[in-house]
């Protein structure tokens, strides 16, 4: 094992995937490794009923949960000019939010694509859109 020589991260990501076959190799896998240096680190979204995806594992080991929710309108403000470099108007922010929903990870793609795409328009320091409606193309 692994572990022996050094520490162990197993990196699972979209855990809402995961078929029953799947879910019986992390419950076989983490039987009796409390002891080793083993951490599994597990993402996933909710469910669209709105529940929560859980990684089948042995019931002695330690569980530890990071629940993250939408942003402020603050907050995302904020994140957004870090991504972007400058400040926007009131309404490209307001936009940039209703269509990621608050979610950091959306926001910041839905501003890498704005830019890339040549969408904004930098007037006194401040980002606008040049147009009133975005649509995403691949």
């Amino acid at each position: 094992m692994l572990s022996l020589v050094e520490p162990v991260v197993l990196l699972i990501e979209d855990i809402q995937w995961l078929d029953n076959e799947s879910q019986a190799v992390f419950s076989i896998l983490t039987r009796k490794i409390e002891d080793y240096p083993i951490v599994i680190l597990a993402s996933s979204r909710f469910s669209d009923d709105g529940s929560k995806p859980v990684l089948k594992v042995d019931k002695d080991i330690q569980k530890y949960e990071l629940i993250l929710t939408e942003l402020s309108s603050t907050s995302l403000s904020v994140l957004i000019a870090d991504r972007l470099g400058h400040l926007t108007n009131a309404d490209l922010a307001s936009y940039i939010e209703s269509r990621t929903e608050g979610n950091p990870f959306y926001a910041e793609q839905f501003c890498l694509y704005l830019k890339e795409r040549n969408l904004l328009d930098l007037k006194a320091g401040c980002y606008r859109l040049t147009r009133k409606r975005v649509y995403l193309q691949p």
